[in-house]
């Protein structure tokens, strides 16, 4: 059972209300991801050369579900051929979103789902695709 006490010896249950979680990576090699929802988070060697946004919201869509952002001193590169889905092998297909470079730890925020704090590297940002329709996932 995912439940814990707070300070006041209430418990919180994060499986019934996981917007009182965050969710703390104190590592992360390059390959590895985490994920949140429909976005996975990789982190990676290096950064490409795109250009930088004010946008700090990952995915796009203005659904409650498009809502993951970034919050803290994080430059967000937009991918410049947009969230397109590419089809890799015939069942197999990647969609990718803005990559994003941080020195120090940053969080990536969403009404939906635990928040995650993350350490300062270089990050390349992922949408879930459906194998049937190779189309991106959107909570």
């Amino acid at each position: 059972m995912n439940q814990t006490l707070n300070h006041v010896g209430e418990v919180l249950d994060f499986a019934k209300d996981p917007l009182k979680e965050t969710r703390v990576i104190d590592s992360i090699s390059i390959g590895q991801h985490v994920r949140q929802g429909d976005v996975y988070i990789q982190r990676i060697a290096s950064v490409n050369d795109w250009k930088t946004t004010e946008n700090r919201q990952l995915a796009p869509g203005t659904t409650m579900g498009s809502r993951h952002t970034v919050d803290g001193s994080v430059v967000v590169l937009a991918n410049p051929n947009g969230a397109q889905v590419e089809r890799i092998t015939r069942n197999k297909a990647r969609c990718l979103g803005p990559q994003l470079l941080s020195k120090d730890r940053f969080t990536i925020a969403h009404p939906e789902h635990a928040d995650m704090s993350l350490p300062g590297g270089t990050y390349q940002c992922y949408f879930q695709v459906d194998s049937q329709s190779m189309k991106r996932v959107e909570d």
